[in-house]
């Protein structure tokens, strides 16, 4: 080759393009949308199967799911002031101190009331017929007709109206948050109780306690089974939690909450599988709350009946002695006629002084609730200083009267003032007695539950769409994971 060709060849070879590797690269390793589109075309009836597996899980589980009901009451809490006055303007405010929802939401809460609650309705006993696995619940909520015990060599499960009712259960502490006792029906009454702590099983008849002493392996246990449905050989599950525990978990479960804003109506709401155990758990709730609520306020009625009647007696000296000073000036200086003036002085001291006594009378009765930085003895301690000024005004007129007719103002004010009070005193201790016999609290049921129609779960609905959803994802994933390891995408 010239020396001409090979500078020309060089040239054109310099000229050519140089390929870039990584653009080529790039081609096979990046997957376009066009070629999931053909994967999902050519295994579309595999997408299709999975997505319709998908919605038969849902519709299955939407179906078999034990439904949840839902259930709720409301509680009002009032805000008393009746029409009855006397000592105090209104003796009963003595102890309705107004307590905000959210308070009372925290009483209603407390191991107080829903202890009542759990204990009147046995919420620690949970007794259920054996149903067979998966299906049994569903075929039980079908039927009306008590089903033959067993299943494919399965013994005592059911599917049918099987039901029980325990009235009482007592099993040693450790026995209790374990593993359930199994109840069997024997017919005509009898049953059988077995657990793996004892060493044979107990038999007992409906209706009638059954008391097993104990052993050395178990403690004392007693069973009153009041109600059991089911033929021979059908099982049931009694099972036995311990009380706290019972609690705590309602505490958990129940919702509390202010209907509207500064309302003071209070909004329970529980969910339970069971639609009597819910209304009848709830409306004990309600009952064990009011119940408290009107036993406190007896108490602290009966408390303010003691100090009140304490006081009469002095009180009643008091009436006795002034009466007898204005009669004894009466007496010795005749009757002392008032100008207009005086008269009005009369008026405004009596009702000045009364107030001064009423309010001193409440200071004395918060002081044995209170500390003196309480807001209710602050604003009272004010009132007292308010009227103190305005007595002292009074005084001042006063002061400027004949000397005998301000004797004779003093004393009649005296005999006045004593008398409204006590028997103001008298009419607030009438009061307070029937507020304690009454046995009426500031807190009402507007609305106790009632047996819910309609489950709040499963979603059914909800949940068949999603397992369709689920069952495409999964199903686009399974074809293109397919086509990866059969060379599918090119």
């Amino acid at each position: 080759m010239t020396p001409s060709a090979t500078a020309s060849t060089l040239a054109r070879a310099a000229q050519a393009p140089v390929p870039h590797p990584a653009a080529g690269g790039g081609r096979d390793d990046e997957i376009n949308l066009a070629e999931y589109f053909d994967i999902l075309v050519d295994r579309k009836w595999l997408v299709a199967g999975v997505t319709a597996l998908g919605v038969a899980l849902g519709v299955a589980y939407a179906l078999l799911a034990t439904p949840v009901y839902q259930s709720n009451l409301l509680i009002q809490v009032e805000d008393t002031a009746p029409d009855a006055k006397g000592f105090l303007g209104d003796a009963t405010s003595l102890f309705e101190v107004k307590t905000p929802a959210t308070g009372e939401i925290q009483i209603i809460r407390s191991r107080m009331v829903l202890g009542n609650a759990v204990d009147a309705t046995r919420l620690y006993i949970d007794a259920r017929p054996r149903y067979l696995p998966i299906v049994g619940e569903w075929l039980a909520r079908r039927s009306h007709d008590l089903s033959t015990p067993g299943f494919l060599g399965m013994d005592g499960y059911v599917s049918g109206s099987e039901d029980i009712e325990v009235d009482r259960f007592d099993v040693p502490a450790d026995m209790e948050d374990v593993k359930p006792f199994t109840v069997t029906a024997l017919g005509e009454g009898r049953y059988q109780l077995s657990h793996d702590d004892l060493r044979q099983p107990l038999t007992g008849t409906v209706g009638q306690p059954l008391a097993f002493a104990g052993d050395a392996d178990t403690g004392p246990i007693s069973l009153l089974i009041s109600r059991l449905d089911g033929r021979p050989g059908a099982e049931f599950t009694v099972a036995r939690a311990s009380r706290l525990a019972t609690i705590e978990n309602l505490q958990k479960r129940l919702q509390l909450g202010e209907q509207g804003k500064q309302s003071n109506v209070i909004t329970a709401t529980l969910e339970d599988s069971d639609r009597a155990r819910l209304t009848t758990t709830l409306n004990a709730i309600g009952a064990a709350y009011v119940r408290q609520n009107v036993e406190r306020k007896a108490a602290e009625a009966e408390k303010t009946i003691g100090f009140l009647d304490s006081q009469l007696p002095e009180f009643r000296k008091q009436v006795e002695a002034s009466e007898d000073l204005y009669t004894r000036f009466r007496n010795k200086n005749g009757t002392i006629a008032l100008d207009e003036e005086a008269k009005g002085v009369l008026g405004q001291t009596v009702e000045l002084q009364t107030k001064l006594l009423e309010a001193q009378q409440e200071r004395r009765v918060l002081a044995a609730k209170y500390t003196d930085i309480n807001p209710r003895v602050r604003t009272i301690d004010g009132q007292i200083a308010a009227i103190n000024r305005e007595i002292g005004a009074l005084n001042t007129r006063v002061s400027k009267l004949p000397t005998i007719e301000q004797d004779a103002l003093r004393l009649e004010r005296d005999v006045r003032v004593n008398n409204e009070l006590y028997k103001s005193l008298l009419n607030s201790s009438l009061q307070l007695r029937l507020v304690k016999e009454g046995k009426v609290g500031n807190v009402r049921l507007l609305d106790r539950a009632v047996p819910p129609k309609i489950p709040v779960k499963p979603q059914k609905p909800l949940i068949v769409a999603l397992g369709g959803v689920l069952g495409l994802l999964a199903g686009v994933a399974l074809a293109i994971v397919r086509s990866l390891f059969m060379g599918g995408i090119r």
